[in-house]
């Protein structure tokens, strides 16, 4: 509620109003999330790389994101609220849908794993995209962990989450295994979820093996993401 300032009655109404709505914020414990009871999608184009080099040493490539996500999340940081099941990654019948960079030309797959050493299943679903389950592995894998909310409740713009330990091998004339966190920002209007942005600054994916002719040491990711179906969410 906005502070009106011409009139003495509107500063007390503003004033009730913002008492009101803080101890609705405080007594809320929860955010609830309405309609993914069938899982989300989230499609975009995804760069993996390390942003200080030159783009030769960057894959793009069109990605859709599974995941299941709980009905609600506890505004505690650290809590579990769903976990990725599957990332398809659009290669195009050709290859088009994923642009390499003069160094990285060697690289023929991006495999996104399921356990350690282990990539997920994968099925062809016809014009060069595959989909791979990352399901079924370590239960520390692919988790999506709640950090925080931006806005000043009761009205939330954004929630940050972080993909734990998601693993991608990079296969060609050598093999290099990343893994580590993604941090993704969702952005929310008038409690509609919108899109998502990877925030590449808190991104890390460390090198964990392979040799010195991988592309990068520290590898990260990048991209914005369209979210389906419409999500909404609410104070609980």
């Amino acid at each position: 509620m906005r502070l009106a300032r011409r009139l003495l009655f509107s500063l007390l109404t503003a004033l009730l109003g913002l008492t009101f709505a803080a101890s609705v914020a405080g007594a809320s414990t929860a955010i609830a999330i309405r309609g993914a009871e069938r899982g989300v999608a989230a499609s975009g184009r995804l760069t993996f790389g390390e942003p200080r080099l030159a783009a030769s040493t960057q894959i793009t490539c069109d990605v859709t994101i599974l995941r299941t996500i709980g009905s609600s999340i506890a505004k505690t940081p650290g809590t579990l609220f769903g976990k990725v099941t599957g990332v398809a990654i659009d290669r195009g019948p050709r290859g088009e849908h994923c642009a390499k960079g003069s160094t990285v030309e060697s690289i023929t797959d991006i495999i996104p794993l399921r356990d350690r050493g282990v990539a997920g299943t994968h099925t062809e679903l016809g014009g060069g995209v595959l989909l791979y389950v990352v399901t079924g592995g370590r239960a520390e894998l692919w988790k999506l962990i709640y950090r925080t909310f931006l806005g000043v409740l009761p009205e939330i713009t954004g929630i940050l989450f972080r993909v734990e330990q998601a693993q991608f091998l990079l296969r060609g004339a050598v093999e290099c295994l990343y893994k580590g966190g993604v941090e993704v920002l969702v952005r929310i209007e008038r409690r509609v979820v919108g899109t998502g942005t990877i925030l590449l600054a808190l991104t890390s994916l460390p090198r964990d093996s392979g040799s010195i002719l991988c592309p990068v040491t520290t590898g990260t990711l990048s991209g914005t993401f369209t979210l389906t179906p419409r999500l909404t969410i609410e104070l609980i």
